[in-house]
């Protein structure tokens, strides 16, 4: 919409303001819910950035160390009855395998 300035249909523009006003409120849920995980500002405001880029599509996973490098509190220490749990749950396929 605003590369066809005037020669945007309608549809455009009312796609585009749409789509700008979704990614502000992803935006500021993100802001939200790192509030009290990430006590700088800027930092989270550059975390919800990479999330919202389009870097990555909502499909993509984020792997424990990608997530620490974004700044995000992670941790992937679990506690042995979580594995233990886990072993009533293996896939049918072996193509899964989780690693304690």
């Amino acid at each position: 919409a605003e590369k066809k300035g005037m020669d945007a249909d309608d549809t455009t523009i009312i796609m585009s303001d749409i789509s700008k006003k979704a990614m502000e409120l992803t935006k500021d849920v993100i802001m939200e819910l790192l509030e009290n995980k990430i006590q700088d500002e800027e930092k989270r405001k550059s975390v919800a950035q990479k999330l919202l880029s389009g870097e990555m599509i909502h499909v993509t996973p984020i792997s424990a160390k990608e997530a620490i490098e974004l700044g995000l509190p992670v941790s992937t220490k679990l506690p042995s009855e979580v594995h233990d749990f886990m072993k009533f749950f293996r896939s049918a396929k072996m193509s899964v395998e989780y690693i304690e």
